[in-house]
C-alpha cells in the first residue's frame, strides 16, 4: 500500500463526516489504494496478487490518471464494451490484444466496488457504474479436446499397464489413475497427504489445495471442501504406491507425508507435473489434453452411466447444481458409494488388450 493512500485513510478517519470537503482525492488511482487498504485485510495472497494483476494491466492504465468526476456512465459503459468485443477475438491469452481478458466482469466489478467505496466516503455523491450493462462473455468453441474418447482411454490405460516397472513410471501411472477415478483437481491431489486418505472407509478427504505460487490454501468455496468415495481398485493401487514410495524415501532416509511427493521439503510444482504428463502422452501415442481432461472423463463417464447431476456436483466439488449442468449438460444422463461403484464398473467395462 502507497504512503500517500495510508496518510489519505488516516485523514478520513480523523475529519469523519468532513473529508470530503477537508481531504482531496481526485483521481480514480488515489481511490483505488484507499479501497485496497481495507479489501486486502483478510484475503488470501493469491487473492491479493490476481487484484494487483488486474489493476496494473487492465484497471489503472484506463482509469488511473482520470480524476473521479470526470468519470461517467458512458466512460465506463464505452470501456467494458470495447473489453467484451476484444477478450474473445482470439482463443488463447497470448494471442489476445494487451490489456483485456476474458475475466473482464470480474474486473469491472472491482471497479464498481471501488467507486461504491467512494461514494460511502463522501467522494462523489453516485456511483457512475450502477447503470452500466455488462455484456456476457460468449462462449466459444475450443479447439482443445477437454476428455478422453473411449479408445484412448483403452489405450492410455494399456500403456500403463505395460510400464511400471520403475517408481517414476508407477508415480505417474498412480496420479493419473487417481485423477480419472476421483475427479480431483490437479490442485487438490498435489496438496494430498496421506492422512487425508481413510484406507478402511475408502474415501479421500479434500480440505486443501495448492495455487500458483504453490502455497497451501483452503479450498475457495465450501463445497470444494469434501469427502470423495473411492473404488476398491483404487484403493489398492494407492496401498501399493504407498509401500513403493516409502522404499524410495528410505533411501534417501526420508519419510513422506504428501502423496505426490518429490523427495524434497517442497511441493511438486505444477510445471513438473505437466513435462511428466507430456512425456506419458507422447509415449503412448496420444494427444496432450492437460490435466483437467482427467477431471471431464470421469464426470462424462458417470453421467453416461445415469449418476444423477447432484452426485457429481457434489463429488466435484462445485458450489451449485447449474456449475455442474452447464459443464456437462452436453452428456447424456444412487448414493455417493453407488458414484464410486460406477467408476470401477464403467472402466472394467473398457477391455484392454
Amino acid at each position: 500500500m502507497q504512503l500517500k493512500a495510508r496518510q489519505k485513510k488516516n485523514e478520513f478517519e480523523r475529519e469523519g463526516e468532513t473529508v470530503y470537503q477537508e481531504v482531496k482525492i481526485i483521481y480514480f488511482s488515489e481511490l483505488l489504494d484507499l479501497w485496497f487498504d481495507t479489501y486486502r485485510l483478510g484475503k488470501k495472497p493469491n487473492t491479493i496478487r490476481v487484484f494487483n494483476n488486474f489493476a496494473k494491466n487492465y484497471i489503472l492504465p484506463q482509469l488511473g490518471n482520470i480524476r473521479i468526476d470526470k468519470i461517467t456512465t458512458i466512460m465506463l459503459q464505452t470501456l467494458v464494451n470495447d473489453w467484451a468485443r476484444k477478450a474473445h477475438q482470439k482463443k488463447t491469452s497470448n494471442d489476445r490484444t494487451k490489456g483485456v481478458c476474458k475475466d473482464y466482469p470480474l474486473i469491472f466489478n472491482y471497479i464498481r466496488k471501488i467507486l461504491k467505496y467512494g461514494v460511502s466516503l463522501g467522494i462523489t455523491k453516485a456511483n457512475p457504474a450502477d447503470n452500466v450493462e455488462v455484456p456476457r462473455p460468449p462462449k466459444l468453441e475450443s479447439d482443445k479436446k477437454l476428455y478422453f474418447t473411449d479408445e484412448e482411454l483403452k489405450t492410455l490405460l494399456a500403456y500403463f499397464e505395460k510400464n511400471q516397472n520403475t517408481y517414476s513410471e508407477l508415480y505417474d501411472a498412480t496420479l493419473c489413475k487417481l485423477l480419472l477415478a476421483t475427479g480431483l483437481r490437479i490442485s487438490e491431489a498435489r496438496a494430498l497427504e496421506w492422512s487425508d486418505i481413510d484406507f478402511t472407509n475408502h474415501t479421500i478427504l479434500v480440505n486443501k489445495t495448492l495455487n500458483n505460487y504453490d502455497e497451501v490454501n483452503e479450498p475457495k468455496t465450501k463445497s470444494s471442501i469434501r469427502t470423495i468415495d473411492i473404488d476398491n481398485a483404487t484403493v489398492q493401487m494407492l496401498i501399493y504406491y504407498q509401500k513403493q514410495q516409502r522404499i524410495e524415501a528410505m533411501k534417501l532416509g526420508r519419510t513422506e507425508s504428501i502423496v505426490f511427493s518429490n523427495f524434497t521439503d517442497r511441493y511438486i510444482t505444477r510445471q513438473a507435473l505437466g513435462y511428466r504428463l507430456g512425456r506419458v502422452m507422447k509415449n503412448a501415442g496420444l494427444p496432450n489434453v492437460g490435466f483437467h481432461a482427467f477431471r471431464h472423463t470421469h464426470a462424462s463417464m458417470l453421467l453416461n452411466a445415469g449418476v444423477p447431476y447432484k452426485q457429481i456436483q457434489l463429488r466435484l466439488g462445485h458450489s451449485r447444481i447449474e456449475m455442474t449442468m452447464n459443464i456437462y449438460g452436453h452428456l447424456s444422463q444412487e448414493s455417493l458409494k453407488e458414484t464410486a461403484r460406477v467408476y470401477e464398473n464403467t472402466l472394467a467395462a473398457i477391455k484392454i488388450g
